[in-house]
């Protein structure tokens, strides 16, 4: 009789474990859109406020490029913006279907009026932001961090699936 309870609570016990699980459903991720400054802090020290400077939130090209090229992206460089007529210093990075697509050079004016564009050609994306005079599409974190982003600090557009 106390084997076959023992045998009882064992087969309850790998059956709870199993079906643990069963029923749940992963949520969503949702999509987060911002506009204007997000996704920062600003550090208040004897000295006063501190903020990241756009040149400390998007990595510098060489930099960029150099950090994809290491991870095996393979890497194509334009002299104009994602299909238009501005000049800019466009990198592109892909493989295995992840990507970043960033634009240098620009200005905010021209940076806001191609994010549409940025929009239109990645369905399926991490990240698309308009910082300053830069735009970016990334396809996932990872890749994102690989670039060198250290933060989602962001002056401008930020679409972002949560």
């Amino acid at each position: 009789m106390k084997q076959a309870k023992t045998i009882f609570i064992i087969i309850a016990a790998a059956l709870l474990a199993v079906t643990a699980g069963c029923g749940k459903t992963a949520q969503p991720k949702t999509l987060e859109k911002n506009y204007g400054y997000s996704h920062g802090e600003i550090n208040i020290g004897p000295d006063g406020a501190e903020t990241l400077t756009i040149d400390k939130i998007v990595p510098p090209k060489a930099g960029l490029c150099a950090n994809l090229e290491a991870a095996g992206f393979a890497i194509t460089e334009y002299d104009r913006a994602l299909d238009s007529d501005i000049a800019a210093q466009r990198i592109h990075a892909e493989k295995d279907g992840l990507f970043m697509d960033i634009c240098y050079g620009l200005t905010e004016d021209q940076a806001i009026d191609l994010f549409a564009s940025y929009e239109a050609e990645y369905k399926e994306y991490y990240l698309i932001a308009q910082n300053e005079g830069y735009l970016y599409a990334v396809s996932d974190e990872k890749t994102f961090e690989t670039a060198g982003f250290e933060t989602l600090e962001t002056n401008g557009i930020l679409f972002i699936w949560e």
